[in-house]
């Protein structure tokens, strides 16, 4: 069975969480009020699955990202709204270049594998999403 964020400890999670966005990609939003969803989102990600399992950690995040938008009022919540959902169209087109596709995480140590051997990974990640980027079909 899979490792489950409840059974990280504070150290762990914050081993593993980079930020909303990422401190290894070239996207890295203000964290503004979606700490806390990001640690599971980032935990999700390291984890890794199948792309149904991509699909879940974004659809959690976003719905976690929500629950907070409406801890505020007025236009702070649609600020927060509308941040929201950005992060999370993002997440949608370019979400793929950082989860861990492949078999889940079953153990800390497979993670901490994972996010440790990452550096080196992430610079073909950001070439490739540099190339898509700057596209013609983009622009």
């Amino acid at each position: 069975m899979a490792i489950e964020f409840e059974q990280l400890t504070e150290e762990q999670v914050n081993f593993i969480w980079n930020g909303v966005g990422s401190k290894h990609f070239f996207i890295d939003p203000h964290d503004l009020i979606f700490k806390e969803p990001s640690k599971l989102h980032d935990f999700l990600y390291w984890r890794g699955g199948n792309e149904e399992d991509k699909i879940k950690a974004d659809l959690i995040f976003y719905k976690n990202c929500k629950k907070k938008c409406y801890e505020h009022r007025g236009l702070a919540r649609i600020f927060y709204l509308s941040a929201a959902w950005v992060y999370y169209q993002t997440l949608k087109l370019l979400g793929k270049y950082a989860f861990e596709y492949g078999e889940k995480a079953q153990t800390w140590e497979e993670i901490e594998t994972r996010v440790r051997g990452y550096p080196a990974k992430s610079r073909l990640k950001r070439l490739v999403i540099r190339r898509v980027i700057d596209s013609p079909a983009i622009h």
